[in-house]
């Protein structure tokens, strides 16, 4: 048998006792939002098989491409902040940006 059908079942994110904090995913959502930042910012799509080498090869693809997927809907509401940025700053400037326009 071929060892990817030997990849566990992982619940899903929305899981209620995921939501609880009982279950922990093996990867966390910020390495995963980091890692697509970054190939992104280096001008490659964050598509799974990059982002998944970037992280160490950890988690199972189920939630890695879940998280991923996740970070592309933020990237097009426009959700992504700079870190270290003030939120005071950012929150001023949204405000000037949604005035002028």
């Amino acid at each position: 048998m071929p060892s990817h059908s030997r990849v566990a079942r992982c619940p899903t994110l929305s899981s209620p006792f995921a939501a609880l904090g009982l279950i922990k995913p093996s990867v966390a959502r910020e390495l995963v939002a980091q890692a697509c930042a970054a190939i992104f910012a280096d001008r490659h799509n964050p598509g799974f098989p990059r982002v998944y080498e970037r992280i160490g090869c950890k988690g199972s693809a189920r939630v890695v491409q879940t998280l991923i997927a996740e970070w592309r809907r933020k990237a097009a509401a426009g959700e992504h902040r700079c870190e270290g940025v003030p939120q005071e700053p950012v929150a001023a400037a949204d405000r000037m940006a949604a005035e002028l326009f």
